[in-house]
């Protein structure tokens, strides 16, 4: 039992799911503290709750004033994000044309624009997505004698690739082409191209009756005209461009190879890496490459060094077993494929062109934890949702349902790793003995208040719906003796501000528990109401086991699960169509997935951030790719897709 340590000294059990170190409840308007027994992080609670916070502690003025506004600070939000140019003008000209909406309520006003900004900024965002499902994939082959297995492969792969596709991802269309070269000893044999088609019977009629492995003089091969000739002479017609080379030899050049070379200064036509990849980055061709063998590693450095890193499929198969090979390349042509619509889905502009914080990245643990200042901060939680209506209604995520605790810790002076729209960190929380590595994760600056409060307790918000649905998915498939379960970690912000003296304007005094009475206005000492010395953080437990990204908030499947496609249905009918959660990320482990960062299509364009696609996100990207599968069935969930 656990008790609330107040004035009227009051006792409530508290849910066990919610135990973690003593907190402040805000719902109290006194503060009262939570005296409550630590439990164990284990993977089986789903990471249980960090921090600590003193029984006397003042809560911050500053952060109580940020938690007050937080949702005119998100309708403000998502007009910048939408357009705030656009926004104001769209104010000033309304104005104008209409004196009599100098009546009408301004944050009513400000919130109807808002949605409007919103739903033109989905409209823009599904009109990306749908042109990124139409692809182009391109088969570059070394065609020399030493690659007829290869050859063979990919004709046989194709259909299995169509297959999944149609089974798997039914809203991805796929065009083909072959593009095979040899060496320039070769005369016309050297390139042999099969421009685009959708007919997949005659991609493998032309491998099987006009490829064939042959030629090749000394060790190096013509691997700059064959990709020069992919991009010049294949006609590129749709937004994704994936081109997967394979080939077990290096290009003609010094600095690719050691070993005989007819042609030791490079390519005798002129071609350069930097020529050929430069046209390769302009026409937005991804560009994926098959390792067969160690004679190619310099190629793949020196290619990295001009257009970043890309993937590698380790396509070397013992003994050369037929079957072998083609499932490993039928796996790195879907993996290709769904990697290159993942990106141009999310990229209106050109896909090399990522804007993100140019931070220098470590992905080695700090050495010496000793060395590294202990910092403190404030963690916040929702308290966890008991109804659907709790989770469809907005003004349950304020204030009264927020904990906030104490948190001690360190951090990593760099990144290890990031994302397209966070970098992580690695952390140790000192508020546990002995001390826990967890992970930090900050958000890439993307624009206006970027890094607020607010924005983060968005993504709590989020998790915190994931995290309650993923509760009745599993009560309902225990029942019907369903194994697998689906687990979210538990979701907090950390909240950190460097100096600055809290101070209350106007003659308003702060209570004891960190409220403003008595209208005060609340600064710290920079003056900034926002606070800019304030950084905001989500934490997570430190994963070992291989993290994995199962599907996308765009609807494509990038490893399929039916249990987790099934908890995606079960969200979209336990609300009645309200919302989906989808991007489900994390780990497999013990019988569960263990996941993290979910994203949400919901019906309120005005929650959950711009991965939320609206109504028209449900449908056009989550039902229009969904094919309930044997635990849909075994729940009796509605029937979606063929």
């Amino acid at each position: 039992m656990s008790k609330i340590c107040s004035e009227t000294d009051s006792e409530v059990e508290l849910n066990k799911e919610e135990q973690g170190d003593t907190e402040i409840d805000l719902k109290n308007p006194d503060h009262a503290c939570h005296a409550v027994d630590s439990l164990d992080s284990t993977i089986g609670s789903s990471y249980s709750l960090c921090g600590l916070t003193q029984k006397s502690t003042i809560t911050s003025e500053t952060l109580l004033s940020e938690l007050s506004v937080h949702k005119v600070k998100r309708i403000e939000r998502y007009a910048y994000e939408a357009g705030d140019d656009r926004y104001k003008s769209k104010s000033k000209s309304k104005s104008k044309e209409n004196p009599s909406t100098d009546s009408v309520d301004p944050a009513s006003k400000k919130e109807a624009d808002a949605i409007a900004l919103r739903e033109e900024a989905i409209s823009e965002t599904l009109t990306t997505i749908k042109k990124s499902l139409k692809v182009d994939l391109c088969f570059v082959l070394d065609c020399t004698g030493s690659m007829s297995s290869y050859i063979d492969a990919a004709k046989n792969c194709i259909q299995q690739v169509v297959e999944h596709m149609e089974q798997i991802n039914p809203t991805i269309k796929l065009w083909v082409g072959f593009c095979g070269y040899r060496d320039h000893c070769d005369g016309s044999d050297r390139i042999q191209i099969l421009d685009f088609t959708d007919s997949y019977s005659i991609f493998k009629s032309y491998l099987s009756d006009k490829v064939k492995a042959t030629g090749g003089g000394d060790a190096p091969e013509d691997v700059l005209g064959g990709l020069d000739a992919a991009i010049d002479k294949m006609k590129l017609t749709h937004r994704t461009r994936v081109l997967l080379h394979l080939g077990d030899a290096p290009p003609h050049g010094r600095r690719f190879t050691n070993r005989y070379d007819a042609y030791p200064d490079g390519d005798p036509n002129g071609l350069t890496a930097e020529s050929v990849l430069e046209k390769i980055q302009s026409e937005e061709i991804l560009y994926y490459f098959g390792k067969i063998t160690s004679l190619t590693d310099k190629m793949i450095d020196v290619f990295r060094d001009i257009i970043g890193k890309f993937l590698i499929f380790d396509l070397n198969v013992d003994g050369e077993d037929p079957k072998a090979l083609t499932t490993k390349l039928f796996e790195a042509v879907c993996s290709s494929i769904t990697s290159s619509v993942i990106l141009t889905s999310s990229e209106a502009e050109n896909v090399y062109r990522r804007k993100r914080k140019n931070l220098e990245k470590d992905p080695q643990k700090p050495a010496e934890w000793d060395t590294l200042p202990t910092e403190t901060g404030k963690l916040l939680h929702y308290r966890f949702p008991k109804t659907i209506a709790d989770i469809k209604n907005p003004y349950y995520f304020t204030k009264p349902n927020l904990v906030i605790k104490k948190f001690t810790y360190k951090r990593a002076p760099k990144p290890f790793s990031s994302g397209s729209e966070r970098y992580a960190y690695f952390a140790l929380n000192l508020t546990r003995e002995p001390a826990e590595e967890i992970i930090i994760k900050e958000c890439v600056e993307i624009g206006k208040k970027a890094n607020s409060l607010e924005r983060y307790l968005e993504m709590i918000e989020t998790s915190t719906i994931a995290y309650f649905l993923s509760k009745q998915f599993n009560a309902a498939a225990k029942l019907l003796d369903i194994k697998k379960k689906v687990n979210f970690l538990k979701p907090q912000a950390l909240r950190h501000k460097d100096g600055g003296e809290v101070k209350v304007k106007d003659g308003g005094e702060v209570k004891d528990g960190g409220e403003v009475k008595d209208g005060g206005e609340v600064k710290d000492s920079e003056g900034d109401k926002e606070g800019s010395n304030i950084q905001c953080y989500t934490i997570e437990p430190m994963f070992h086991e291989t993290f994995k990204r199962f599907n996308i908030n765009n609807g494509i499947i990038k490893e399929y699960h039916s249990t987790l496609e099934a908890f995606a249905h079960f969200t979209y009918e336990q609300t009645k169509g309200y919302l989906v959660v989808y991007d489900l990320q994390g780990i497999e482990i013990d019988g569960q997935f263990l996941l993290t960062d979910p994203a949400i299509h919901c019906e309120d364009k005005l929650r959950f951030g711009k991965t939320n696609l609206g109504e028209r996100g449900i449908k056009e990207c989550f039902l229009a790719n969904h094919k309930c599968g044997n635990v849909c069935e075994k729940l009796g969930l509605a029937k979606i897709g063929d």
